[in-house]
């Protein structure tokens, strides 16, 4: 049940900062982002479905179809690196189209401080949360047909990302940014980690450590097998159910 409107219609004044300063950035420019944009006025919010560090994600509606609708938190609403790091997600996510990442539908505003990146509704949950009720449930442990498929997805999901010119990382996979439909087919979320690959070692603030390639943790440089390897731990949850390491205890 949607729960309120968002307020008033979209004024085109959007570089506005929170204090009334104006900025001019090249990302709040950028003919992609402008291109995305969605009326503000058509976009109802729901119940918060999840909330990290910097975000939030509400589920509710836009034009008669339910979405997903991501927003700063508002502490981090007047810090513009956070409304940059934003901005490129949204960016990067209105220019990849694949059956197998979660399928972007636009970004609306009134102000910096007010962004609404809206996406698909995933009816079927994260996967952590489905193998957390399997593992509870007693759900025998080993790979069926239906986990091969949700493998298999992923992976094809993250060959595109990895087929780009230039090649995007998504360098934060992990069972949590797996979605699920409610027939179970899986499609990747979360890029607000990713980055276009370089030569440069990226490492600061990146990824879960459960997830994360021994090549990253040490701070060495890194590309695409980062993210195969993170793929192999969410394999290894499909086959036992339970978190990375679960089992594993503590020396000396």
């Amino acid at each position: 049940e949607i729960t309120r409107t968002t307020a008033a219609n979209s004024r085109s004044s959007g570089s506005s900062m929170p204090d009334g300063r104006r900025h001019r950035s090249t990302l709040w420019e950028d003919p992609v982002i402008l291109a995305s944009r969605i009326p503000i006025d058509r976009i109802e919010l729901g119940a918060v479905i999840s909330r990290g560090a910097f975000g939030e994600v509400y589920r509710g509606r836009y034009r008669d179809q339910d979405v997903a609708i991501k927003t700063l938190l508002p502490e981090k609403r007047k810090d513009l690196a956070h409304i940059q790091a934003f901005l490129a997600e949204v960016r990067l996510m209105a220019t990849m189209e694949h059956p197998h990442i979660v399928q972007f539908v636009g970004v609306a505003w009134e102000s910096l401080s007010d962004l609404f990146c809206v996406s698909e509704f995933m009816a079927g949950g994260d996967l952590r949360s489905l193998l957390k009720e399997y593992l509870a449930a007693g759900v025998r442990q080993g790979m069926d047909a239906g986990k091969v498929r949700i493998a298999y997805q992923v992976a094809y999901a993250l060959t595109y990302l990895h087929s780009l010119e230039p090649v995007v990382l998504h360098r934060d996979l992990k069972s949590r940014n797996i979605l699920l439909t409610e027939a179970l087919d899986a499609k990747i979320t979360d890029f607000g980690a990713s980055r276009i690959r370089s030569d440069a070692t990226m490492t600061a603030g990146v990824g879960s450590s459960l997830w994360m390639a021994p090549e990253v943790m040490m701070g060495q440089r890194y590309g695409e097998k980062a993210d195969v390897f993170s793929l192999g731990v969410v394999i290894s949850e499909l086959d036992t159910h339970e978190l990375p390491y679960a089992h594993a205890k503590e020396s000396g």
